[in-house]
């Protein structure tokens, strides 16, 4: 999917029309429709509002249009990158009781990790909470 298409789910899922998308971020209902359509490309200011409107990350809206270096968490399945972001969240005994358990003790904290290694981790995690945030939103309209 598309930029386009995205925004396009989101605001359905949103159970907005474009006239009520535009008119909650400032923009013409054309303006949605050419967003939609990949004819135009909203300015940062817009896609921040889209986000806070809609509910969602920028990473999922773009998250086809950003060109990514393979990475090990390219690999890793939505359980796994769930257990991951656990641990991210828990406090360092939670960790360090996991890390020993592991035979883990020497590997290098997420926070000793470079900073492109960092974001890297942190836009997967960000990618699996929009799709998360997505699938909970449809099984709720399903209902």
């Amino acid at each position: 999917m598309n930029f386009g298409e995205r925004l396009r789910t989101a605001r359905k899922i949103a159970k907005l029309n474009q006239e009520e998308l535009g008119e909650k971020i400032g923009v013409t209902k054309s303006s949605v429709s050419n967003y939609e359509k990949c004819i135009t490309n909203p300015s940062i200011e817009v896609v921040y509002k889209i986000c806070e409107v809609l509910g969602v990350d920028a990473n999922y809206l773009f998250q086809d249009s950003i060109v990514r270096q393979n990475s090990l968490f390219d690999t890793f399945s939505k359980d796994t990158l769930e257990v991951i972001l656990a641990y991210e969240n828990s406090d360092l005994s939670v960790k360090n009781g996991v890390r020993r358990f592991l035979g883990l003790d020497n590997i290098t904290t997420f926070l000793e990790l470079t900073i492109e290694q960092q974001q890297r981790i942190t836009e997967k995690i960000n990618i699996y909470r929009a799709s998360l945030i997505l699938e909970e939103k449809e099984i709720e309209n399903s209902i």
